[in-house]
């Protein structure tokens, strides 16, 4: 999902200056709700009956990625305003504090009790992961406002190893998949890893990952525009990478 999203990601900006960002908006809106109706399965039904593929569906994916595109969306969106020094988000994380306040604790707390004395029945739909239920759009706004409001508790968090993890995150990513396949063989017909295997696949991927950030987090030299947040917009003052 990652890779095709990054692959359409010239394409998108492009429409995105044509059009406008309320077009493209609209339209991975539209794409998002179909999906929300099945629009994945009867893509798959169709293209399996003209091309004549004997794929299962499961072996396609297990994100839907024409709800999961509006995320990318929003999130290209936020990034071309955010590069214009135009996306107010501490003003907006200001107005909204209050209801996200209620909704994170709730679903976190509902995250812990579904299967336990609770069941969603019919309102599962909406909290689908795979299928980017509309509460999971809805907790992703929340928890934002809460990281964006109280970003001076969090940023102490914000240790070096995190930091270049998250500038090479794609590229972590992909070298994390690896261990997830080292590990799948060390399984066997196990149904978990355990024991010294565990600890072992666990220093490895986490010390491979570190390696992989580092290597690639030196193409970042210098970050255009600081990451703090001052009076609703990203601040102008250029500051080093680490390491430099």
């Amino acid at each position: 999902m990652y890779i095709t999203f990054l692959l359409f990601t010239p394409l998108a900006l492009t429409l995105a200056k044509r059009f406008g960002w309320k077009v493209i908006l609209f339209a991975g809106c539209t794409l998002w709700l179909s999906a929300q109706f099945g629009l994945r399965q009867a893509f798959y039904h169709f293209t399996n009956r003209v091309a004549g593929l004997n794929i299962p569906l499961s072996a396609t994916g297990s994100f839907d990625l024409f709800a999961w595109q509006f995320m990318w969306l929003m999130g290209l969106y936020c990034g071309v305003r955010w590069a214009k020094n135009d996306l107010p988000v501490v003003k907006w994380a200001r107005q909204m504090l209050i209801p996200a306040s209620v909704i994170v604790p709730v679903l976190f707390a509902l995250r812990y009790s579904v299967g336990r004395g609770i069941e969603l029945g019919i309102f599962e739909v909406s909290f689908d992961k795979w299928h980017l239920g509309f509460v999971r759009i809805i907790n992703f706004a929340a928890i934002t406002v809460l990281l964006i409001r109280f970003q001076s508790v969090v940023k102490p968090l914000a240790i070096r190893p995190l930091v270049m993890m998250g500038q090479a995150s794609l590229q972590v990513f992909c070298a994390h998949l690896l261990f997830c396949f080292a590990g799948l063989v060390i399984m066997g017909d196990a149904p978990i890893v355990n024991g010294w295997h565990e600890a072992t696949l666990v220093t490895m991927a986490l010390s491979g990952m570190l390696l992989t950030a580092q290597i690639f987090s030196r193409n970042y030299v210098k970050i255009p525009k600081n990451l703090a947040l001052e009076g609703g917009r990203a601040t102008n003052r250029p500051v080093a990478q680490f390491g430099d």
